[in-house]
């Protein structure tokens, strides 16, 4: 399955479980994140104020298809951020957009799936959000920007737009904010 259809999926399957569990996706403030100053006026969520440039993937000289995701975003790194035993990577093997993505385990256990997008393929899915209307927060410290949504975030350094996105099954999406925060801090400074 390609990463879109698999990012598809999993973007389906959290809102048909939100409809059904009366759940709503927005997004609180955690700690030292604050919405972007588009949000604080009372327009539509818009990242910084600014919507992402096609073709702006790597321009500051990292070549994404040089970069291996499964390296920078290993197994135990994903299992840690979703707090689940997850399956062995599947690498999307497109060199313009590398992805890795790890599905939830077939023996048993939580529900839970996690990526990691670059590139192009990253700027587009935070683009759709944006469009979607999207509640973000920026997040300060990470990259050139870096904005968080329930279950993903996305950020922009080197020149390169990255994202990670999971699924976990879960009342509270807020208790993913600090370890996706953290588990970005952790694959841009490979970027670096």
């Amino acid at each position: 399955m390609s990463a879109n259809r698999t990012r598809a999926a999993a973007g389906g399957t959290i809102v048909v479980l939100a409809l059904l569990s009366g759940c709503s996706l927005g997004i609180g403030t955690p700690s030292g994140v604050q919405p972007p100053a588009a949000s604080r006026s009372g327009s539509p969520a818009a990242g910084s104020g600014s919507t992402p440039k096609a073709g702006s993937g790597d321009a500051a000289g990292v070549d994404v298809s040089k970069l291996d995701p499964c390296v920078l975003f290993p197994k135990d790194a994903a299992e840690k951020l979703v707090g689940a035993t997850l399956s062995e990577p599947i690498d999307a093997k497109d060199q313009s957009q590398p992805s890795c993505t790890y599905n939830p385990d077939p023996n048993g256990g939580e529900t839970a799936q996690a990526t990691l997008s670059l590139g192009p393929g990253a700027e587009n899915f935070y683009t759709i959000d944006v469009n979607q209307g999207h509640a973000f927060v920026d997040v300060p410290g990470l990259g050139d920007e870096a904005h968080l949504e329930p279950q993903a975030i996305f950020w922009k350094s080197h020149g390169v737009w990255a994202e990670i996105n999971m699924l976990r099954l879960v009342d509270d999406d807020h208790q993913f904010d600090q370890p996706l925060i953290d588990a970005a801090k952790a694959v841009d400074a490979l970027l670096g």
